[in-house]
């Protein structure tokens, strides 16, 4: 019986092998997805940034060696790596032009693979990769400044909205849905990541002049509309809701996250909804707000007042509940009226309060850079100290 057991349990397992997608498969002996406690670390494109003459894989690659060797080293367990700041890409795509920030034009070859790198040298240190993406975001500041041929904006001016010194694709269309959505599922299919994050970028003003012509053209299409507002939330939510379902459709085990904005009643402005993405099953496997305020700000907001609002949501069950710290104030003798001057335990106090008080699954510091700042020693070796406690 013993015998017929084990050949069973293994049929079994060969049965689920071969029903898993080739890019699962190929880290089936890592497991980091699900760290009992998340210690994240954003890494942004200004860390990525191949800002010197030599712009070579080799030179790609000891920098980023360099960010995995010293974020372990501080106890970090995941990054948050930035692989689409702006309609543009860090790895092999069909939809998006190489990034910039790899060659300084956007659009330029290059004879590697940046995420294939990244997720091989982050899962050979046992840390997780989530990838970062921002969705709508094409030029901000007029940066970049040149928009290759093939950026999707470029190819179809349509899907995108001119806006001040900005452009954004356009939230309100279909379109603009379905290239996040295969942007996101190239990524899932190709690469094995162990999550992927949005940021709080979603609709960037509550101007009726943004998308006039589409809510015109609903308006006139339907009995009883829906208000600008409702129609917009409604738009984001579709969004997150069929990139949830892609990512589960092509691998259950990946996660999908938004970090949105700390000050939960900003989110409305952006059309966020975040109270029904953490709320209702099927949006989102964790939120991490971004909670960028020190424990003492005199007269204004303190990461405690920011987080009550956070407290009075129902999370649904599965959901978890990360919070973001304000890696970039560490040290600063400015930040919250000085609330960080004299200090050098802010950021290990409020990891403690983030998990003993707010049941919190982890953190994530933003970002790398700050990390490993002469500024920020003091706050980030206590931070450390906790991490290893």
């Amino acid at each position: 019986m013993k015998v017929v057991k084990g050949t069973m349990a293994l049929m079994i397992s060969i049965v689920i092998m071969l029903s898993v997608p080739f890019n699962s498969r190929a880290a089936a002996n890592y497991s980091s997805n699900t760290q009992s406690v998340m210690k994240a670390v954003w890494v942004s494109y200004i860390d990525l940034s191949m800002n010197t003459w030599d712009k070579s894989f080799s030179a790609f690659k000891n920098k980023f060696d360099k960010i995995v060797n010293n974020s372990k080293t501080r106890g970090f367990n995941t990054l948050i790596v930035q692989v689409r700041p702006f309609n543009d890409a860090l790895y092999k795509s069909k939809f998006f032009p190489v990034s910039h920030i790899l060659t300084g034009k956007q659009g330029a070859k290059i004879d590697y693979d940046p995420l294939e790198y990244m997720v091989k040298k982050i899962h050979q240190s046992g840390m997780s990769i989530h990838a970062w993406i921002n969705p709508y975001r094409v030029r901000l500041n007029n940066q970049p400044k040149y928009l290759s041929g093939n950026n999707p904006y470029k190819k179809n001016k349509s899907i995108g909205v001119k806006w001040k010194n900005d452009v954004y694709l356009n939230p309100a269309l279909k379109r603009t849905t379905n290239l996040i959505v295969k942007g996101v599922k190239e990524i899932v299919k190709n690469y094995d990541v162990d999550g992927v994050q949005f940021d709080d970028y979603f609709y960037p003003t509550t101007s009726a002049k943004f998308d006039k012509t589409q809510y015109t053209k609903y308006k006139n299409s339907v009995k009883n509309p829906k208000s600008l507002s409702k129609w917009r939330f409604s738009k984001i939510n579709n969004m997150v809701k069929r990139v949830y379902n892609s990512i589960k459709e092509i691998n259950p085990r990946v996660q999908f996250g938004i970090s949105p904005q700390g000050y939960y009643d900003n989110n409305k402005y952006l059309y966020a909804d975040v109270k029904t993405w953490c709320e209702k099953k099927g949006y989102i496997d964790y939120i991490c707000p971004q909670l960028y305020w020190g424990i003492e700000n005199k007269g204004s907001v303190t990461f405690d007042r920011a987080m009550i609002p956070w407290t009075k949501l129902k999370l649904h069950n599965g959901l978890k509940f990360y919070v973001g710290l304000a890696g970039y104030k560490a040290g600063s003798k400015k930040a919250d009226k000085g609330a960080w001057r004299s200090k050098s335990n802010v950021l290990a106090r409020e990891y403690r309060k983030a998990l003993n008080k707010y049941n919190a699954n982890g953190v994530s510091v933003f970002r790398y850079e700050n990390t490993v700042s002469k500024r920020a020693k003091g706050e980030i070796n206590n931070l450390t100290k906790e991490f290893n406690k």
